[in-house]
């Protein structure tokens, strides 16, 4: 199998949205006090927040706050949240030249209820032909293929045209390329969005494509592949030459390259917000494989990364690579003594 490392540009192709938090669930309790005749604080009333979001931008965001060089492309409107996504992005330290923000369409935005529990019920508007699935391929020249070695992108973009057909073709053309690593999130969520026929053919030709899988196994890898389990399913692809990493939360993660078999706990750590936990988990094994380490330390940086995310609050807190080197040292791993 070829070298997975690189010294150029990560590229990170994909969805980016902000995410507008409303704190419904303390709204509700101080309401609820106050009804009860129970004093308050006045200083205090819970306003809604805005966040950067989206799977595939928050992995950019964590690949440069690791260190690496990372561009993102994308599409978006021209309008208040593109501006405030992009100032975030220049933040981290990730490069905006190809993220594309047109006029002509709005920006989708992603509002998170939270409830008294803490839960999150989601709702995007527009709700239809939102802003990431309008990428059209004037919007990723050819000449970006010379200043990345490696592209990652998600099952996320291929629900509808012109994005579906925009990321297949840039990817041919990459695979065509040559020297560039293709690495592929499924992010199939089935349970939100029908698994149709159509959808399923645009995944399987990203997967034929692709050097990385990244995904869960009951979730995604056994619906996709038609096999019985999670590990028949991720030798299946294996079998074809591909690394194949499936993530189980709490559980840990086993990882597949060739007749090798990996697998690897999640550190020990108490959790605050799983939200990102994945798309941490991508930027520091896609970090790590990049640098050249091999498969069994890059899926223990991924871990440390994703790890260490939820025990902070927001979808973009992978820290930098020396805090992920200390995690490593410093916290147990589940099970360990």
């Amino acid at each position: 199998m070829k070298s997975l490392k690189t010294d150029k540009a990560i590229l990170c192709l994909g969805d980016i949205n902000p995410d507008i938090i409303i704190p419904y669930g303390e709204s509700r309790q101080i309401m609820d006090a106050i009804a009860r005749g129970e004093e308050v604080d006045n200083t205090y009333r819970p306003d809604p927040t805005i966040q950067s979001g989206g799977a595939t931008a928050n992995t950019a965001s964590g690949l440069a706050r690791l260190g690496m060089p990372v561009y993102f492309a994308g599409k978006a409107g021209k309008d208040y949240y593109s501006d405030f996504l992009k100032e975030d992005f220049h933040k981290d330290g990730v490069m905006t030249d190809y993220m594309a923000c047109d006029p002509a369409i709005s920006t989708v935005a992603v509002f998170a209820v939270v409830s008294e529990d803490k839960n999150r019920i989601l709702y995007a508007f527009p709700p239809v032909h939102p802003s990431h699935l309008q990428l059209v391929p004037e919007d990723l020249p050819d000449e970006l293929m010379d200043k990345i070695g490696w592209v990652q992108t998600t099952g996320f973009m291929l629900r509808e045209n012109p994005a579906a057909d925009t990321v297949i073709g840039f990817l041919e053309k990459c695979k065509a390329h040559g020297g560039i690593t293709i690495s592929f999130d499924l992010n199939l969520r089935i349970e939100v969005s029908p698994f149709t026929d159509e959808f399923k053919a645009r995944v399987n030709r990203c997967v034929e494509l692709a050097d990385v899988l990244l995904g869960s196994g009951k979730e995604e890898y056994v619906p996709l592949s038609g096999k019985a389990t999670p590990e028949e399913a991720c030798k299946y692809y294996a079998d074809q030459g591909k690394v194949v990493i499936c993530r189980a939360g709490a559980a840990g993660v086993d990882y597949y390259q060739g007749n090798e078999h990996g697998f690897l706990p999640t550190f020990d750590v108490e959790v605050v917000d799983t939200v990102g936990a994945g798309d941490a988990f991508n930027a520091g094994f896609i970090a790590s494989v990049a640098r050249g380490l091999d498969l069994h330390d890059a899926v223990m940086h991924g871990n440390a990364a994703a790890c260490y995310a939820i025990g902070k609050v927001g979808a973009r807190t992978v820290p930098s690579w020396d805090v992920v080197e200390e995690f490593i040292e410093k916290t147990p791993l589940i099970g360990q003594k």
